[in-house]
């Protein structure tokens, strides 16, 4: 029953999606309408400039913690009811069932699940994120690169392997989420980060 609980939680706490419903507020419009067609931070920065993307980022970030604090403290102790807890919330935020499961991609959400176990590892990867973004200047490659680096530094420290299986299923779903960004950078169409801070967006709130 814990589990089904701390699955339940996460997702419904994950189904808060921020770039969509901030979208309706402020310019009664679907963000998957315009830009890349995502709803999540990095088409917000497209859509509305990147201010708004990263307070959307941030956000996004935020629930991934809330969800497992959340189940922190009402399972204490049980370490897989977080891990469980933060990935149900990434999939609420990717496949939320009020979207017709058509969300955003998890990247901000699952650096709120990498925070939310542990600060310090959540800083080491946001600086690595932010040094990948900076040196290729995509997103989509340190979304990618990242969330690949954690399972593996996982199987390093010999992490549960129920919770290593979890983190390598998810993986996957994030793949799977990019695939249109990788086709992108395949031929040099991809949107950089210098292109979103320079880039003055028709639909700025």
């Amino acid at each position: 029953m814990e589990y089904l609980v701390s699955a339940i939680v996460g997702y419904i706490i994950g189904c808060f999606q921020t770039s969509y419903l901030l979208g309706k507020a402020l310019k009664q419009t679907d963000i998957r309408e315009h830009g890349t067609s995502n709803a999540g931070a990095s088409n917000a920065a497209i859509v509305f400039g990147w201010k708004y993307g990263f307070i959307i980022a941030l956000v996004d970030i935020g629930k991934t913690i809330l969800a497992v604090t959340i189940i922190g403290l009402v399972y204490p102790g049980d370490h897989i009811l977080k891990y469980i807890a933060g990935l149900s919330c990434i999939l609420g935020h990717i496949f939320p069932f009020y979207m017709q499961f058509k969300g955003g991609k998890g990247f901000a959400s699952y650096a709120g699940l990498v925070m939310a176990i542990n600060w310090r590892w959540g800083l080491a990867f946001i600086f690595i994120c932010i040094i990948i973004t900076v040196v290729t200047n995509y997103v989509s490659v340190a979304a990618l690169v990242s969330t690949g680096f954690y399972p593996l530094y996982n199987i390093y420290i010999k992490e549960n392997p129920t919770i290593i299986l979890l983190l390598v299923m998810m993986y996957f779903v994030i793949i799977y989420k990019h695939r249109e960004n990788i086709s992108r950078l395949k031929t040099g169409q991809e949107k950089g980060l210098r292109d979103l801070l320079k880039k003055k967006t028709p639909l700025r709130p």
